[in-house]
């Protein structure tokens, strides 16, 4: 999803993208090694380095920074939700997936972050009853659930294997849902934002 949404936003001309890996498995820069070209930028870092990446990206001109975390909750996810303005959080909405959600709305919450997610439901039917089982469950955690929801489509993979996202393949069902999904996000981010700002002015208005 990361790397998608980076090629999003560098074909729409609206921004020029830093892409930070901090998944040890170093799927963003595989893909970064393939695409072979220097749009977006994809770097691995480590979790400490994130702050100083970030700051000296804006000197070279980036103006959107996207971080690829591991799925896993541990200290290199955490530092991702630290260093986020908006965190977006994947999930499919069987049983499996759905469960370990709580934990995940805890570990943003302790960052005070949850204001600030944005829950997309990935890999999964968008016919299905059970997304909008996932999507009230999700409503019930607290979060804030993008209206276009991914499916599984065999384009995602052709796309990472020519390091490509999919809107570079073509008009298709794929890269149709990414435009979809990267207009919510940008709706969202506005309103997370100023969700957090007031939230924050309230609490320090209390102390």
């Amino acid at each position: 999803m990361a790397i998608n949404l980076a090629t999003v936003a560098e074909t729409k001309g609206d921004h020029r993208v830093l892409l930070i890996d901090l998944d040890p498995q170093g799927s963003a820069v595989l893909w970064g090694q393939t695409r072979g070209t220097n749009r977006p930028i994809v770097v691995a870092a480590q979790p400490e380095r994130l702050g100083v990446i970030i700051n000296a990206a804006a000197e070279f001109g980036t103006t959107l920074v996207l971080i690829d975390a591991p799925s896993r909750l541990d200290p290199i996810a955490l530092a991702a939700v630290r260093a986020a303005d908006q965190i977006i959080c994947p999930t499919m909405v069987d049983l499996i997936n759905l469960a370990p959600l709580r934990e995940t709305v805890t570990l943003i919450n302790s960052a005070d972050k949850l204001d600030a997610t944005v829950a997309v439901i990935n890999n999964s039917d968008p016919t299905s009853k059970r997304v909008e089982a996932a999507r009230e469950e999700m409503a019930r955690l607290g979060l804030t659930v993008a209206r276009t929801a991914l499916t599984s489509s065999g384009q995602f993979a052709a796309a990472y294997d020519r390091g490509k996202g999919v809107v570079e393949l073509g008009q298709g069902k794929a890269s149709a849902q990414l435009q979809a999904l990267w207009s919510d996000l940008e709706k969202l981010a506005g309103r997370t934002t100023a969700v957090r700002r007031i939230g924050k002015a309230t609490r320090e208005a209390r102390t």
